[in-house]
C-alpha cells in the first residue's frame, strides 16, 4: 500500500499525535476564565461554568492519568502536560517507527499489488 502525501511533510510512519482533554484538577479560576471566552448571555455564565466544571472537567482525566496514558503509547518525543491558564491537558508525540509492523514504504508495490519501476 502506498502512503498518501500530506501537507505536513511527515510520512505516515512518523505522523504527529496531539490529544487534548479537559483537566479534572483544573482550578475554579481557570475554568471560569475558559467559560467566559465563549459568547453567551451573561446570565448563562454561571450555569455553563457549573456544567463545565462538574460534568465535563469533573469526569475527565487529570495530569497523572494523562501521563499514564501517554506512557502506554509507542511514541517518540512523548509529552503529557497542562496548558497554562487553561483547564486543558495535552498529550503529544510522534508515532515510533518500530510501532508500524508490516508496513512498506510505498516503493515496493503499488496499490494494485504490482511492483513499481525504478
Amino acid at each position: 500500500m502506498r502512503a498518501l502525501p500530506n501537507a505536513s511533510g511527515f510520512s505516515s510512519r512518523e505522523a504527529p499525535l496531539l490529544v487534548t482533554d479537559a483537566d479534572r484538577s483544573t482550578s475554579f479560576e481557570d475554568a471560569e476564565k475558559f467559560v467566559s471566552l465563549y459568547p453567551m448571555p451573561r446570565f448563562l455564565r454561571g450555569l455553563n461554568l457549573a456544567i463545565f466544571h462538574t460534568w465535563i472537567a469533573g469526569r475527565s482525566i487529570d495530569l497523572e492519568d494523562a501521563r499514564v496514558l501517554a506512557s502506554r503509547l509507542s511514541l517518540v518525543d512523548r509529552d503529557a502536560c497542562r496548558i497554562d491558564n487553561f483547564p486543558i491537558l495535552m498529550i503529544s508525540g510522534r508515532r515510533a517507527p518500530e510501532a508500524v509492523s508490516g508496513a512498506d514504504d510505498g516503493d515496493a508495490a503499488n496499490s494494485d499489488g504490482g511492483t513499481t519501476e525504478g
